[in-house]
């Protein structure tokens, strides 16, 4: 018999009522069961390497353990995370700069587009609005 569930989890199907029973019942055979499926074993896969691709992205801006637990003073925190902080002030202000060169050129460009329209005649224009 085909029922939702048995189409969801082909894996119960060699399973008998009471063993159905024992693992709605014993919450550690449900979990040894759960943690057996191949679905989940590539969730957790994935999820391990979903962490390791975060923790290599924020390692240039991670902060060490010894700051954490407060094992240093503050001056010392400073000094610890000048160079860090160093860096991405760099990245902020080059991105920024990069975004208005990006504004300025776009200004540029529309008002080239203005200048391109302005020198043909409407009826030349009007085909092109319709689509």
């Amino acid at each position: 018999m085909a029922t939702p569930l048995l189409q969801e989890f082909p894996e119960l199907s060699n399973f008998s009522r009471e063993d159905l029973e024992d693992l709605l019942n014993d919450p550690v055979y449900f979990q040894a069961f759960f943690h057996s499926l191949d679905r989940v074993k590539y969730m957790y896969r994935a999820q391990a390497e979903l962490g390791m691709a975060n923790e290599s992205i924020a390692s240039p801006y991670a902060i060490p353990l010894f700051i954490i637990l407060g094992l240093m003073t503050s001056s010392e925190n400073n000094v610890a995370l000048q160079e860090s902080l160093y860096n991405l002030r760099a990245e902020t202000q080059a991105a920024f700069d990069d975004a208005k060169s990006l504004e300025k050129r776009w200004k540029e460009l529309e008002k080239e587009q203005k200048e391109v329209y302005q020198a043909c005649p409407p009826c030349f224009r009007l085909p092109h609005f319709r689509g």
